[in-house]
């Protein structure tokens, strides 16, 4: 979940009044993480894939990442707040 958490900090964090949260939970044998922030509303299930890493700055990998190791189970954005819910592959 370090790269989903990361991903905020990069791209939403510099709003003034930024706030995010993160909850783990155990639910019949699965890891679920549920990220809300209060950034500008990105959905990571309709987002492009990127054939390579950005080489500038390093990066450019995070959804792959992410996509990679977890299922989406839900996103929304509603009043302000940003909530997606990740299921972990374990």
């Amino acid at each position: 979940m370090e790269e989903a958490v990361t991903n905020i900090y990069d791209h939403a964090a510099s709003a003034p009044g930024f706030t995010g949260s993160l909850l783990l939970s155990i639910d019949a044998g699965s890891v679920r993480v549920t990220l809300t922030d209060s950034g500008a509303p990105f959905d990571p299930r309709e987002a492009d894939d990127i054939e390579m890493p950005n080489l500038e700055r390093g990066g450019g990998v995070g959804l792959a990442l992410i996509r990679t190791w977890a299922d989406s189970v839900d996103y929304r954005s509603e009043a302000g707040l940003n909530r997606l819910e990740l299921k972990l592959r374990v």
